[in-house]
């Protein structure tokens, strides 16, 4: 599965935002997530689970 785009719209401390990951080619497919302390790190990866989670409940 790969997952092109994701936005946050009032999502704990994201009023909005956008992230945009590159298709991966060949090998390359990793993304890092990378920044300071209590930025937000954790609450992206927690809606990524929520997608993913309410695919596979459906």
């Amino acid at each position: 599965m790969w997952i092109s785009k994701i936005e946050l719209t009032n999502f704990k401390s994201y009023r909005h935002a956008e992230f945009s990951f590159p298709e991966p080619e060949g090998e390359q497919n990793i993304v890092l997530i990378g920044g300071i302390n209590g930025y937000g790190k954790t609450s992206v990866l927690e809606a990524l689970y929520l997608c993913v989670a309410s695919r596979t409940i459906t």
